[in-house]
């Protein structure tokens, strides 16, 4: 039996193991995907947290995105006002998150290879099941890094993988519309996720399947990053899988 792509229903979710930060690039690699407890102190994430409160209030945004957030034009907005800002190129260069990705890589690191700024309102629909690949292309050794925003604890939808740090095929996406592919997973796998505290990080391949969890919380969103990554010497293009070109639309 499989689960259809982006329906959630009663998970079996266990928690990430918790590695220190010396040891997080080879249990990255191994499995996959590798939490990062405080990977930012607060207050080095407070400043970009409060950048994007500032822009949902001026927008006015405060339920939903609408049907599908990646066409709305509140959501491209913001992605505009945040992802060149100096708030955030703070965090995504910071020495401590290029030290990680040259670990994993055994290189230099190239960033800014698709990063999003995510804002997910209680009940809203979350992210479907689905590799980063599909939707980057280029690299396969595209590495993502979601860290938090403010705390999020289980009921406010964080992220959560599988850990098959051996299986790097990528599976069939299926769907229509601008980021609503997602792939099929079996009902009985086991997803990893844990509590989130502000600052916290998680580290994953772009062939590690994950998806967002539900926020069940009665009013905040949820706020988070992805930023990207990938080896220097890689080659960089933007088509994806499907045949669409990443720079057409932002997902």
């Amino acid at each position: 039996m499989t689960q259809k792509a982006g329906l959630q229903t009663n998970l079996r979710i266990e928690a990430f193991e918790e590695v220190p930060l010396n040891q997080a690039p080879d249990f990255a690699i191994e499995h996959g995907a590798v939490l990062l407890r405080e990977f930012f102190a607060p207050n080095e994430v407070d400043a970009l947290r409060q950048l994007v409160e500032r822009t949902l209030t001026e927008l006015d945004v405060n339920s939903t995105w609408g049907a599908n957030p990646f066409e709305s034009q509140a959501w491209l907005h913001l992605q505009r006002s945040i992802l060149p800002s100096a708030e955030l190129s703070a965090l995504r260069n910071h020495r401590r998150v290029t030290n990680l990705f040259e670990s994993i890589f055994g290189q230099s690191v190239m960033v800014e290879r698709g990063d999003v700024c995510r804002v997910v309102w209680p009940n809203e629909p979350p992210t479907r099941p689905h590799q980063d690949h599909w939707y980057v292309g280029g690299s396969t050794q595209v590495w993502t890094l979601w860290f938090a925003l403010s705390d999020c604890p289980l009921q406010a939808g964080p992220l959560a993988v599988i850990l098959d740090g051996q299986n790097k095929q990528l599976h069939e996406h299926l769907g229509e519309g601008v980021g609503s592919q997602g792939c099929m997973v079996a009902n009985d796998v086991t997803w990893t996720a844990s509590d989130m505290r502000q600052g916290d990080a998680i580290a994953f391949h772009c062939m590690t399947v994950h998806r967002a969890l539900l926020n069940r919380t009665q009013g905040a969103p949820r706020l988070s990053v992805d930023c990207r990554y990938q080896p220097e010497d890689e080659p960089v293009h933007t088509r994806r899988i499907d045949g669409s070109n990443a720079r057409e639309s932002s997902s």
